[in-house]
Parts: C-alpha cells; structure tokens; sequence
C-alpha cells in the first residue's frame, strides 16, 4: 500500500472512530430514540456531509457498526485448543467478565441491536452468523475436553447458546437493579451456573480460579 494510501486509510478510520465516539456519548445523554446525528459534527470537528459519506443511512447505519463492534469484542475470545476442565472454567471466567464490562460501558446495548435483529434481514443475517460461527467453534474445543467428551457438538451448541444467554439476561437486570453486592460476586453466581449447565462440581474440575 502506498504512502498516500495509508494516509487516506487512517485519516478514513480516525474520522469513523469519532462519529462512533460521538454517537455512543449522545446516545448515553438522551437515549437511542432521541439521540440524532445532527449532534455528530460539532462533537467530532466534522461536517454532516462527511458523516453521511462514511453512514449514506445516518442514524440506522452508525447504529449497526455500533452493534457489530460490540459483537466482535464480545466474541474476541482466546481459546486453546488443548482444553482441560480448569481451562474450560477459565474460558468461561473471561467470557463472564468481558459480558460484565461490555455491559457496564455500553448499558443500551441491547437497545441498540433490537431493532437491527428483525428475522429475514440481511444485518440479522450477518450477526447471526458470527455468533452461530463463534458458537460452534466454542462446542468444537469443549468436545476435547475429557469431562465433556459423552456431549455431542450438537449437544454442547444448545447448553453454550443456553448459558450465554442466562449471562447475558442477569448481568443486563443485575446492572440495572444490582441482585449482588458487586460484579466478583456476580460472576461467581455465573460460573456456578456454568458448573450446573455442564453438569460437574468445583471438585470434580479441580480448578484453581
């Protein structure tokens, strides 16, 4: 890639990063509903032409790189390939505590990808498809595991897709109303509720958490 290339890439990315940036802050003030791109350019130093040029959709657009962006980091998960049961809790362990911190920076999350995930589009289409790809490969490096070798793939997709969403759904009520003193306590709940899905105790995963 050429000098100017380069330039004209950053320069592209950095302009991008900003009406992000912006549009999160402006969300988190006044709410997704009220939240307009109007207020882009005087936050982020650009001109509303340049904004519609990267987001031809305004609003609709920014919102669904927004989503994308929050998919991708939640499905930004190291996992070995060779798995024992104190690594499969420690996979576990990290992904509770990255659905907690997106949880805590991002509370309309969930707000933002509701209207994008209507069935038989193409966005939903899209974000079914990395979280089904992520999902799979999750059930395809816990089948090594000694423990869980009797599941089927099919069977550990099921209780993967189950117990994410439980994570998901009391992390979300847990920030908004607090059931726990704070986020330690919750992800050991989790983790327990991981213990049970997969059915095997502390003791039997000898793991050092």
């Amino acid at each position: 890639m050429k000098q100017n290339e380069k330039k004209f890439t950053r320069d592209r990315e950095a302009k991008i990063e900003k009406i992000i940036t912006s549009m999160t802050e402006i969300i988190r003030e006044k709410g997704l509903s009220r939240a307009s791109v109007r207020d882009i350019p005087e936050r982020a130093d650009l001109s509303i032409g340049t904004v519609y040029r990267y987001f031809p959709k305004g609003k609709i657009d920014i919102v669904r790189e927004m989503t994308r962006r929050n998919i991708r980091e939640t499905l930004d998960l190291d996992v070995p390939d060779d798995l024992d049961l104190p690594g499969f809790m420690q996979v576990w362990a990290h992904m509770i505590d990255k659905a907690i911190q997106i949880r805590r920076s991002n509370l309309f999350v969930e707000e933002l990808a509701t209207p994008l995930m209507t069935a038989g589009n193409e966005t939903y289409r899209e974000f079914s498809n990395m979280v089904a790809g992520f999902y799979n490969e999750l059930a395809r490096r816990f089948k090594k595991v000694e423990w869980l070798k009797d599941y089927s793939e099919a069977e550990l997709f099921r209780r993967i897709v189950m117990t994410l969403n439980i994570v998901d759904r009391v992390t979300n009520i847990h920030i908004k109303f607090p059931l726990f003193e704070d986020d330690k306590i919750l992800a050991k709940y989790l983790l327990r509720l991981v213990e049970l899905t997969f059915e095997f105790t502390a003791s039997k995963s000898q793991r050092t958490l």
